[in-house]
Parts: C-alpha cells; structure tokens; sequence
C-alpha cells in the first residue's frame, strides 16, 4: 500500500509540470520563446539607462537605425546621430547637418551668412564685408551705397559722381552729384578751365586779359 501511494504522487507532481504548471515555461511580450528575457532586457521586463524598451528589445534612440529619436521611426539611408537621421551628401558623402547647415570640419554653418564660410566652407570674405545670401558684400548705411565693393556718397565721390562708376575729369571735383570745375588756391576759374593767371598770357592778372604778341606775363603783368 505504502508503495502504490510513492508511485502515484510522483505520477502527480510529473503531470503537474508536463501540463504547463510551471511558470518558467511561459511567454510573454518581454520574454522569449524559451522564457528567456528578451535582447537586453532584465529579468524585471525594463532597460538599463540610457536604453529604452522598444519592440521587446533594448535600444538606444540616439543612435539605433530602427528606433531613432523614438520608438517605430527609422532612419533610412542615413545614420542616426543623436537621435536625429541625417543622410549623407549627394556630392561628398559627408554627413548632412540637421536644418539644413553645412558641415565644416566638425560644424555645422549657415554658409548663407557666415563671413568666414560664404557660399561654401572655407571662403571668407574681405574684412569688414558681410556675408549675405552666400555672397560677400559690403553693408553702407545711407546716403552712401556699394561702388565695385567699396561704401561711397554719389553726391561727392569724384570717381561714382552722381552714379556708380561715373568719374570725374582731372581737375573736376563731384559737388552735389555733379561733376564741376575745381581749381586751386594758386588757380583762378576763366571759362571752363583753371588759369594761373600769375603767368597766362591769355589771362595775365585776371580773366581774358590778354598779353601783346611779344609780352610776356610775370607776376600777373605783361612785360615786353
């Protein structure tokens, strides 16, 4: 009698485990087929920090392909730094900045402002000039404009008188945008010229005053 009762409990406790008794023998989302934690997880079903459960696995959002920035978002045809998929240039392969920068060496620059890469990296612009829609140039604040890179007043500059690139004649000078005779202290206004009339014959002393043929002008007087 004590016989048969050993054999039917130990019958019991093996059916017991073959019926699915057994706990360790279940699945669940954060476990395996086997019952085993699921890649990366603990025991407990969470994610050493910085990780994150996604999809039953542990991944980092900064730089996982398949979980980028977020869980479900992938990054195709890119790389995911820092939780942002950036996809490489068309021209050099480098990898692109998030907003649209340009990567020079190691940052990323707004090359349609930045004066020391305007237009594309590396290029500067002169000093003093700024950097505007990818070009260099210069910024004058009125009444002076841009002459050939250089800030200038139309209304006195003897070489843009009036308009960019409309110079004066020698002994003109630009007053109110008009080019005009301009004489010096030693030089006195006959006509449209400038006479030393210390020494013109043609204007001796003063305007239109005239020498004889065989006079000379000294000192603004006609001597024979």
């Amino acid at each position: 009698m004590r016989f048969l009762l050993l054999v039917t409990l130990a019958g019991c406790l093996a059916g017991c485990a073959v019926g699915g008794f057994d706990d360790t023998a279940v699945s669940s989302p954060l476990r395996g087929d086997a019952g085993e934690p699921a890649k990366g997880l603990a025991p407990t079903g969470t994610c050493p920090t910085p990780l994150s459960a996604c999809a039953g696995e542990c991944v980092d959002h900064r730089s996982s392909a398949k979980h980028c920035g977020e869980c479900g978002r992938p990054c195709i045809d890119g790389t995911c730094v820092d939780g942002v998929c950036t996809k490489p240039e068309a021209d050099g392969g480098a990898p692109a900045c998030p907003g649209g920068g340009t990567l020079c060496g190691a940052l990323c620059i707004d090359t349609s402002a930045d004066a020391d890469n305007c237009g594309a990296c590396g290029a500067k612009c002169p000093t003093g000039w700024t950097c505007s829609a990818g070009k260099c140039g210069v910024t004058c604040t009125a009444p002076r404009v841009e002459c050939a890179g250089l800030c200038v007043d139309l209304a006195s500059s003897s070489m843009h008188c009036g308009a960019c690139g409309k110079g004066c004649a020698a002994g003109q000078a630009c007053v109110g945008s008009t080019c005009v005779l301009s004489c010096t202290e030693k030089q006195t206004k006959c006509g449209d010229a400038c006479v030393d009339a210390s020494k013109d014959k043609n204007h001796c002393g003063g305007c239109d005053q005239k020498c004889g043929v065989l006079q000379f002008c000294v000192l603004g007087v006609c001597l024979p």
